[in-house]
């Protein structure tokens, strides 16, 4: 998980120690074109597959872990990427409002894009 630099920005890493600043987003959305920027570059820069989850829910249909294939494993973690790299993008506010609203057992990254 990533660590607070500061309240603009956030450094976040994946499992490949590629790191990554990210913006905060404000509570007002003013910095949204710069932010949504710096989200989609670090999504390239994590892996150029993550861009996807902009467009459509990767999330497998009907996915369950006792039966689980090898593409529904990638399509897990890019989610997983992807999401990691959201949240922390967003303000704590923002974040805790997000967590308490969030009820589904998979956390849907293209979900949290389009919010």
């Amino acid at each position: 998980m990533a660590r607070r630099r500061s309240q603009k920005n956030k450094k976040t890493s994946s499992k490949e120690n590629t790191e990554v600043t990210l913006e905060i987003l404000l509570s007002d959305c003013s910095n949204y074109d710069s932010w949504s920027t710096r989200v989609i570059n670090a999504f390239r820069t994590v892996d150029p597959q993550l861009e996807q989850i902009l467009d459509k829910s990767i999330i497998p249909p009907n996915y369950a872990r006792e039966n689980v294939s090898d593409e529904d494993q990638r399509c897990i973690r890019l989610n997983y990427l992807a999401f990691d790299i959201l949240v922390n993008s967003l303000s704590k506010e923002d974040y805790h409002a997000l967590i308490i609203n969030h009820y589904e057992h998979i956390p849907d990254a293209h979900d949290i894009w389009t919010r």
